[in-house]
């Protein structure tokens, strides 16, 4: 299934049952909802805009040609609804639709079918005329195609010639520094895989020698460590993937590990900087250890490797990104309590009404992407390292990994096992503190929301629907959670506080910290492939760095991909419709949240 078939199947309308029944089947043993629930016009809508930028910036391609014209209307379009003008900003879609149309033969049709849309508007059926006007631009995403880049880059500029309408993003430029690598795992797509080091391991022999090359000749490698400067991120659970293949390109996903370590002193360089890279988990003449050498060094060689295996890290990352930490980790370990809270609790209980805001999307998202994003010969099947079934396998050890073990999935939990808690020893850590202040939040906002419904711990444990929905959660035959509540049932207004938190960050700003630089970062692929196209680094100075990054079809394929799924903002935490609340006292909570 194309991207913009996926896209399609956004906007279709959608109807069942208040009940939704588990699936078992989409990705074993994992509960997902059985069908999808029908997405809000203004969030289809909101996608139907950011595929019809990507569509445009696909024909300026084929055609060799800016097409300003085009892009400043869909900003006004955007500008529009982001103003609450939702028909005037599609009406606007339609005028772009229409110029887009005369680039082709069948022209005449398509404008005969946006006058058909436009008419279902004015009509009053909103719904329709979106629908419509999607399935006409995702008919014409698929024209000239064989106009389109593709095979190798010559030169590194050759992926910037892609955005010809989107905007190049600000990574274009910076990726390539140490200091932007380091940066990547504290402030990066995936900022989720660093922890601190304690101790030499055998399977990665960094030598005293290697950190003294990197960090100064006054520094050593045991002294860092027992000062807790050094940082480490272990790709293991790649280890043994099953390399994919699409088209003709074969691809390759790696298992490298990465260290990491802060200067000594009271300098005010708190950063971490890149020590050393192996590509595999098992050292050898085979598997050597590759370093940042001096600035001034002019060997050619050390450098292209030097980028090849930054490269590596970085594929690695990507794919952890994708399947464990942003489908895994936010959107399966959601799953389970959408549908228990929809099953279980009335439409008018507490903790149904704070959290199903969060989850608007969450069982259409699932549901589709189980049924075509990750499904064989799927987009994700195209552009990852591995093949579909191993993707598949690893979105499921990450959502596990928290499911089964959610008490101790917290954030600040997830911080501390990590040893990338304590900012007196890891200075800058944009996503640690940002997440804690943001989490924080949501913890008091959500105490003193339950505080009004809730007067004291008896109560939540005398709630039958309470604890109903804590059993379903945990019941084989719901959502196979283990490791949840306090023997057997939610005994405290603090516990339930935290299982509150833990959701609607994870549904929020937890997703976002993952799902947003899908576009501003990883939509630019050589700043982090999600596949290599050629073997790892053996110090072979005949492989260039050029050669390990995608070919301009695939990068292609990954721009639109990361600019749809992390384009759509849709709305802000704290958001709610008017009125939402009835209560004076959580409407001035609400109001110190916001």
């Amino acid at each position: 299934m194309s991207l913009f078939s996926f896209a399609e199947k956004l906007i279709d309308k959608l109807d069942g049952d208040d009940k939704l029944e588990y699936n078992y089947d989409y990705l074993p043993p994992l509960a997902l909802a059985d069908k999808s629930v029908r997405p809000s016009l203004a969030w289809g809508f909101k996608v139907s805009i950011k595929s019809l930028e990507i569509v445009i910036n696909k024909i300026a391609l084929a055609v060799n040609k800016d097409l300003q014209g085009f892009k400043d209307g869909m900003h006004d379009a955007i500008k529009l609804a982001d103003e609450g003008e939702e028909i005037r900003a599609i009406i606007k879609v339609f005028d772009v639709l229409k110029d887009v149309a005369d680039l082709h033969g069948e022209a005449t049709d398509i404008k005969e079918a946006l006058e058909e849309a436009r008419r279902y508007l004015v009509g009053g059926d909103a719904s329709a005329a979106v629908r419509m006007s999607n399935l006409i631009f995702a008919y014409v995403a698929d024209v000239n195609d064989p106009d389109l880049p593709k095979g190798r880059p010559e030169k590194i500029e050759d992926y910037n010639k892609l955005f010809k309408t989107i905007d190049l993003p600000e990574i274009s430029k910076t990726f390539q520094n140490d200091d932007e690598f380091a940066n990547m795992r504290v402030a990066g797509a995936n900022p989720l895989v660093i922890e601190q080091m304690t101790e030499i391991i055998p399977k990665f022999p960094v030598t005293e020698d290697i950190f003294k090359t990197v960090m100064g000749a006054e520094d050593s490698l045991k002294k860092a460590l027992f000062e807790k400067r050094v940082y480490i991120v272990d790709y293991e659970i790649l280890s043994g993937a099953v390399q994919g293949s699409y088209l003709d390109y074969q691809k390759y996903l790696l298992a490298p590990i990465a260290m990491f370590a802060l200067p000594e002193g009271n300098i005010s360089d708190k950063n971490l900087k890149p020590v050393a890279i192996q590509c595999g988990q098992i050292p050898g003449l085979d598997n050597p250890i590759f370093y940042p050498h001096s600035k001034d060094s002019n060997d050619e060689e050390e450098k292209n490797n030097w980028a090849r295996a930054k490269t590596v890290v970085q594929i690695a990352d990507g794919n952890f990104h994708e399947a464990v930490s942003h489908l895994g980790r936010t959107h399966l370990l959601v799953q389970p309590f959408v549908l228990a809270t929809q099953n279980q609790l009335k439409d008018n209980h507490p903790v149904r009404k704070i959290l199903e805001p969060h989850f608007e999307g969450t069982c259409f998202i699932n549901n589709s992407a189980a049924t075509s994003l990750i499904a064989p010969q799927g987009i994700i099947d195209k552009i990852m390292g591995a093949s579909i079934d191993n993707s598949r396998v690893l979105a499921v050890i990450g959502a596990q990994s928290f499911q089964q073990d959610f008490n101790n999935s917290f954030l600040p939990e997830t911080l501390a096992a990590r040893k990338v808690d304590n900012k007196n020893e890891l200075p800058y850590y944009p996503f640690r503190d940002q997440s804690l202040m943001i989490w924080g939040a949501i913890k008091e906002w959500v105490g003193k929301y339950l505080a009004t419904y809730y007067a004291s711990d008896i109560e939540i444990e005398e709630d039958k629907y309470l604890q109903e929905w804590l059993a379903e959660l945990t019941s084989h035959q719901g959502g196979r959670m283990k490791n949840i509540g306090q023997n057997g049932k939610i005994r405290t207004l603090v516990y339930l506080e935290d299982v509150l938190t833990m959701v609607i960050f994870t549904a929020s700003a937890g997703h976002a910290a993952v799902n947003y630089p899908q576009s501003s970062i990883m939509g630019f692929a050589p700043a982090m492939p999600l596949a290599g196209y050629s073997p790892e680094p053996t110090k072979d100075p005949e492989k260039s760095w050029l050669d390990l990054l995608p070919p301009l079809d695939q990068a292609l394929i990954q721009l639109n991909t990361g600019m749809l799924l992390g384009g759509v903002y849709y709305t802000q935490l704290g958001e709610y419709e008017k009125d939402y609340f009835k209560d004076n006292a959580v409407k001035q909570a609400l109001k110190q949240f916001q």
